[in-house]
């Protein structure tokens, strides 16, 4: 998993990005990836994101959480590191 989030800041920071969010609604398809899955190592069950920011930090967002309008709150209380 280490070196998943090493490639990915390291694009991040060539690329001069911030982080890298991805979202699944964890349809099951044999033709495409799953962004959360590969990112995290957790199988999603639902709507689901993983975050890897440019400062290491990790967050998984689990289906379980309500809308967020404020995803740094979400974050804060309820994210999960993945690391």
């Amino acid at each position: 998993m280490a070196g998943r989030i090493e490639t990915v800041v390291k694009a991040l920071e060539q690329a001069r990005l911030d982080a890298l969010v991805a979202f699944t609604t964890s349809f099951h398809s044999f033709l495409e990836t799953d962004g959360v899955l590969l990112l995290s190592g957790f199988k999603p069950m639902g709507e689901s994101a993983a975050l890897i920011a440019r400062s290491r930090e990790t967050a998984a967002l689990p289906p379980c959480l309500p809308t967020a309008r404020e995803p740094a709150k979400i974050l804060g209380r309820a994210g999960r590191s993945f690391a």
